[in-house]
């Protein structure tokens, strides 16, 4: 018997150009010959023929062996159709193969992140991290949990750079129903879920900069100490879900589902939230600075402890808010409605609240220096022992004489003041002031001097209005 030929014993390369010819030789070996004789038959014709067909108007009086020119076109049909069912082919198996090589990889790190899981090492390196419990043993490194944790990381981001979106998703719930990603980081950055359902995932800690989760589903999803930066989450729904301590500088929010959201402590630097709707979420400590939520809706948000500095919530809905000490200097209120608001303590210096609706709001204490309110809405408005400095209140609407003439009245040194309280002094308090701003002292863990307070006064008296 003859040996059969055996194409494992050519050498590497021309395996690579077999394999890569056994993929093109369906539509390639039936549609090029015929297509090589169709040019070279119309090669000859121009050569030869052509000047039989210069004076004639009917391709059917062209005749070149045997043929008509209508009869040789017809005669291209069979290689294109060939060509083009060749490509449609060559598509489908290559889809069909990539699809297989997908699921593959799937399995192969299920298997492998099952098999990690289970072995030893694994076990001892988090049994003994859950087992101490003592503060100096957690801070102490290490070593083993960290060696298994990198090796979870670098498998999971290859795995998800071969997958596609769906696998992906199966990915993420397994390891969010293996409870296991509190012990390792989930290497998720510049990943594409968009539109994504997530419903409910544990993604704890995981790293999801630059992220796209546009409206994705992420209704009670777990995302405490997450990396979000640059993240885009336009149109995502996080109703109840769970970003305390998150990171998001940068992200896009804008018009997000957030109700009843925990994002208590979070970094939220520069972050879009326009048109979001944030009510009933809770926002105590977090640090909001410089964050754009210009017509989002926070009613019934505790903003309590949270820095707003900066921050542009024109025609924002705060109605009821809770905003309890909270710094919003230089913030951008203009429109906004704090009807109802508590600002008990807060510091609103240089704040713009043009046209705000500040009906029924809760004033007592609060630090107004530089404020500008010139037309807004401050019916029925609690201005007890608040500070205002250099305040602009020209224009404002709904406001009485018993406002800012009572006991326990406001503090006013240098106030544009309404023309419905013309008659009161508004550099009433300017020589106390110095004497209020050291016992509050505004500024956390920052005393103030009596001459530094003094000098901020002086400082405010200088402004004028035109």
């Amino acid at each position: 018997m003859s040996k059969s030929w055996d194409i494992k014993q050519l050498p590497g390369k021309i395996q690579a150009w077999w394999h890569s010819w056994s993929t093109w030789k369906y539509w390639l070996l039936g549609a090029l010959p015929p297509l090589l004789v169709t040019i070279a038959a119309a090669f000859v014709f121009q050569r030869q023929y052509a000047m039989e067909c210069v004076n004639s108007a009917d391709l059917d009086e062209c005749i070149f062996l045997g043929k008509t020119a209508w009869e040789w076109m017809e005669l291209l049909v069979v290689p294109i159709l060939l060509l083009i069912g060749g490509f449609i082919a060559d598509g489908y198996f290559k889809s069909r193969d990539k699809d297989r090589d997908r699921q593959a990889a799937l399995k192969d790190y299920l298997d492998d992140m099952t098999d990690l899981f289970l072995c030893n090492a694994w076990k001892y390196a988090t049994q003994l991290q859950l087992s101490n419990f003592s503060p100096l043993l957690i801070a102490q490194p290490n070593p083993e949990k960290e060696r298994v944790a990198a090796i979870a990381e670098a498998r999971t981001l290859a795995a998800l750079n071969d997958l596609d979106k769906a696998r992906q998703i199966e990915l993420i719930r397994f390891l969010s129903k293996s409870g296991q990603l509190q012990h390792f980081q989930f290497p998720g950055q510049r990943l594409n879920l968009q539109e994504a359902n997530l419903w409910g995932v544990n993604l704890q800690g995981a790293n999801l900069e630059g992220a796209n989760l546009q409206g994705a589903n992420l209704w009670k999803v777990n995302l405490q100490g997450a990396n979000l930066e640059e993240a885009n989450l336009q149109g995502a729904d996080l109703g109840s879900a769970n970003l305390q301590g998150a990171y998001l500088k940068d992200a896009n929010l804008q018009e997000a589902d957030l109700r009843e959201v925990n994002l208590q402590g979070a970094k939220l630097w520069y972050v879009h939230l326009q048109e979001a709707y944030l009510e009933g979420a809770n926002l105590q400590g977090a640090d909001l600075g410089s964050a754009n939520l210009q017509g989002a809706n926070l009613w019934g948000v505790n903003l309590q402890g949270a820095d707003l500095g900066s921050a542009n919530l024109q025609e924002a809905g705060l109605a009821g808010t809770n905003l309890q000490g909270v710094y919003l200097g230089s913030v951008n209120l203009r429109g906004a409605d704090l009807g109802g608001a508590n600002l008990q303590g807060a510091d609103l210096r240089e704040a713009n609240l043009q046209r705000a609706d500040l009906g029924s709001a809760n004033l007592q204490e609060t630090y107004l220096g530089g404020a500008n309110l010139q037309g807004a809405y401050l019916g029925s408005v609690n201005l007890r022992k608040a500070i205002l400095l250099a305040t602009d209140l020209r224009g404002v609407l709904a406001m009485t004489i018993e406002q800012l003439e009572h006991q326990n009245q406001p503090y006013l040194c240098n106030v544009a003041l309404p023309n419905s309280t013309q008659d009161i002094n508004p550099d009433r308090d300017c020589a106390i002031l110095p004497t209020v701003l050291v016992e509050k002292s505004f500024e956390e863990n920052v005393s103030l001097s009596f001459e530094e307070a003094r000098q901020i006064v002086e400082n405010a008296r200088l402004r004028r209005w035109d």
